[in-house]
């Protein structure tokens, strides 16, 4: 396994993928900075949604094109077919290109973190949602490329063709930021009563003493909305001033609505853009997160293992 993953670095260090992934990242963070630094290092709401595209979505296609590139060339150059044939198992050749792209990620994800942390630092950034809060920011980006790494190298593995393998990581990416995520939100979003502002101000017409106050809260970990109406502070019976949603969904369909939309392969990007990260942070939900991009990485890690182990080589 030692010479194997020293076989591909010295492969790597002689590509000009390799160099190109990391010249890339810092030509994107030179000129982002230099576009956006007036923005970026106030308070301003955007730097969320910055900050996640910068750690997240840039050094994603990096690694998704150099995983693919790389390791089509191992395969069109018969160099997997020279290793295993020269007495290495499916498995251990595998396993070693899994462990080698993960290095190559981590050495990705720390040359695009540190600088964005120095210039925190150093431009005494007004960081209003605590370091807390971002360090789980760019733990979930992390494992998020750690998932995609895995996926794309199954891939690559399988098929052998880089065309096919990017074409399907893309596929794949949208589909998991589009239909698996933002579908089941919309849906789990709607609230199991909607407020008519209609209804309201009758109510204030036939009671124009009483003080009306609305409380709106949802759990993010359980996605459950909790609105609760107030008259001159006592609990109003919402009746009065709502109407059943009918869109609301409720039983076994709201309970699969919510594992996909918070396990699935890249949970918190679209959670990040409809909720607050610090509510999130608060809620608990990123532990959620956590647990399951460690899993499916897992799961591709070991699914690409197995298959490829079975599969027959040309």
């Amino acid at each position: 396994m030692r010479k194997i993953i020293s076989g591909l670095f010295f492969r790597a260090v002689r590509s000009i993928e390799f160099w190109l992934i990391f010249a890339v990242a810092g030509l994107y963070l030179f000129f982002f900075y230099r576009n956006n630094k007036d923005a970026l290092f106030s308070y301003d709401e955007r730097i969320y949604s910055d900050l996640r595209l910068l750690v997240t979505v840039m050094p994603l296609l990096l690694i998704t094109i150099f995983t693919t590139i790389f390791f089509g060339r191992l395969f069109s150059d018969h160099t997997i077919r020279n290793l295993i044939a020269s007495g290495h198992s499916k498995k251990t050749t595998y396993i070693t290109s899994a462990l080698f792209s993960v290095i190559t990620t981590t050495l990705l994800d720390t040359a695009v973190i540190t600088p964005i942390i120095v210039c925190m630092k150093i431009t005494k950034w007004e960081n209003r949602i605590g370091w807390p809060t971002i360090i789980c920011i760019l733990a979930t980006s992390y494992l998020i490329h750690l998932v995609f790494t895995m996926m794309i190298l199954m891939i690559i593995y399988l098929t052998g063709k880089q065309i096919i393998t990017l074409v399907a990581g893309m596929l794949i990416f949208a589909a998991i930021i589009g239909g698996v995520s933002a579908a089941p939100l919309y849906v789990l979003m709607q609230p199991e009563r909607m407020i008519e502002s209609s209804l309201i101000s009758k109510y204030r017409d036939l009671h124009p003493d009483s003080e009306i106050t609305m409380d709106w809260e949802i759990d993010l970990t359980d996605m459950e909305d909790n609105i609760t109406v107030y008259e001159n502070g006592e609990v109003m019976d919402m009746s009065k001033i709502s109407r059943p949603n009918p869109r609301h969904i409720t039983g076994m369909k709201r309970h699969i609505l919510k594992a996909i939309l918070l396990y699935n392969p890249a949970p918190s990007i679209m959670m990040e853009l409809a909720y607050p990260p610090k509510d999130l942070y608060e809620q608990g939900a990123y532990r959620i997160f956590f647990i399951s991009e460690g899993v499916w990485t897992l799961i591709f890690a070991a699914a690409g293992t197995i298959l490829f182990n079975r599969k027959e080589l040309n």
